[in-house]
């Protein structure tokens, strides 16, 4: 179904090489969520040592008809990268898509994007980008992540050499097909995942939710059957007769 994770088939797919060869699952993951964070150290639990790897978790969505429905969703992505598991999403304009990974309130003196729209911020994906250097184990001294992002992408005092760096797009302009990125280091965080998107789209603002998270798969097959049945129940010839019209019932003159 189109806009719709479903929990157990994630954690079926995730767990899928330790069932079949009957191994013992990774448990002692230590790559951060992000390389300047600290080691993550999972929660002894046995719904957290089951996944055999981490996931990138990929959503495509359609967001529109022709048009990006920005007064729908567009206050709902913007809320996607408050999330700690969001790794951007890939969109932008028709064959030119790229990596967004942020986004601001557009300037009211700007003449290029709409003072009530969001500016997002990408990366071309089809050029050389730098790499984040991952913070020295047992360092004491911990790196900004903020000014780390803006060594990375350019910005000086002035604030104003992003764009030699960062390509700029009004949201308004986005094309309506994107797709949705998070990284999860393994079932704890993907769970964490699931309950913060229930925070963020409460509907206390009157945002729409671009897409659901569901525990159970549905089974479509016992469904189909059901069908079958009222389809064979209702196949009786001589009821079929009784409910025949008379409409047929003609003579040529």
């Amino acid at each position: 179904r189109e806009g719709v994770v479903y929990k157990d088939a994630v954690h079926k797919i995730m767990t899928e090489e330790s069932s079949l060869d009957g191994s013992i699952p990774k448990k002692n993951v230590t790559t951060p969520l992000h390389p300047l964070e600290e080691e993550h150290s999972p929660k002894n639990d046995e719904s957290n040592s089951t996944w055999d790897t981490a996931m990138i978790l990929l959503v495509p969505l359609r967001l529109g008809l022709k048009s990006f429905n920005f007064a729908q969703y567009g206050s709902s992505l913007r809320k996607i990268f408050r999330l700690k598991q969001c790794i951007g999403f890939i969109g932008g304009s028709v064959r030119h898509a790229q990596w967004f990974i942020g986004c601001a309130p557009s300037l009211p003196t700007s003449k290029t994007f709409s003072s009530s729209s969001f500016q997002l911020y990408g990366l071309d994906p089809h050029t050389v980008q730098m790499a984040p250097q991952r913070r020295n184990a047992g360092s004491s001294n911990k790196v900004s992540l903020d000014n780390y992002i803006k060594s990375v992408i350019g910005i000086g005092a002035g604030g104003n050499d992003y764009k030699k760096q960062l390509s700029v797009m009004d949201m308004k302009r986005l094309d309506p097909s994107l797709c949705l990125g998070f990284y999860c280091i393994d079932s704890c965080e993907f769970e964490n995942l699931c309950a913060n998107l229930d925070k963020i789209y409460d509907g206390s603002d009157g945002s729409s939710s671009m897409f659901e998270v569901i525990d159970l798969c549905p089974d479509f097959h016992s469904g189909n059957q059901d069908i079958e049945a009222l389809l064979e129940c209702g196949d009786d010839e001589d009821d079929i007769g009784a409910y025949e019209s008379d409409d047929d019932d003609y003579v040529f003159l």
